[in-house]
């Protein structure tokens, strides 16, 4: 046997031995929600709103929400459950709906553009593209036109209604140790928080205008 054989042997055992001992340490970081990992999360976008009144009615503050999520179905689970808790934070009742229900109740619409999430154990990075619609009466053609980004045109005989909606963008990365369901989780968390904010906050601005 070669001195270079021996080299050869020796780099394969030892690629061996770390493969053996990376396997179970990868497959834990693919299955475990853990993290020791720093974040850098912005978010931009905007978010605006509308309303009409009807003689002296004005809109009633919502204590309640009907949220949809439309994403893909890699995210859109955990992004339900993140939203509903992200507006319960902001002191409403909330039930998660596969669409938009008949009646005349308020309504936030979640659409995800884009979900890029590129892990990796140490330096994931991520970009999220999402838009959100509320609608005081729950009218599913107000939610379509404000996601379109269409006028919104308010009906009288509807009653007074508010509409707000915003569009979206995260760019987030991440150094230290972290999961890919914990990276998830970070990503659903961020934009869950964000959109309950942001809409809840200019429903607000709205209502006191």
């Amino acid at each position: 046997m070669t001195e270079l054989d021996s080299r050869l042997r020796l780099a394969v055992a030892l690629v061996l031995v770390v493969a053996t001992v990376a396997a179970p340490v990868l497959g834990v970081l693919l299955v475990a929600d853990v993290s020791a990992a720093g974040f850098q999360t912005q978010v931009s976008g905007t978010t605006t709103a509308s309303s009409t009144t009807v003689g002296n009615a004005s809109v009633p503050a919502p204590s309640a929400v009907t949220v949809v999520v439309r994403a893909p179905e890699s995210v859109r689970p955990r992004l339900e459950r993140q939203v509903r808790e992200a507006f319960a934070a902001e002191g409403l009742d909330v039930t998660v709906a596969a669409e938009i229900p008949d009646g005349d109740a308020p309504v936030v619409v979640v659409v995800v553009d884009e979900w890029d999430g590129r892990w990796n154990p140490v330096t994931p990075s991520a970009t999220v593209e999402w838009r959100a619609v509320y609608d005081a009466n729950g009218h599913e053609r107000h939610v379509e036109a404000a996601l379109a980004d269409d006028v919104v045109v308010f009906d009288s005989r509807d009653g007074p209604d508010l509409v707000a909606s915003g569009d979206y963008r995260l760019e987030d990365s991440a150094t230290g140790v972290v999961s890919r369901p914990a990276y998830r989780r970070h990503l659903a968390d961020a934009v869950a928080a964000e959109t309950a904010q942001r809409v809840v906050a200019e429903i607000r601005r709205e209502r006191t205008r």
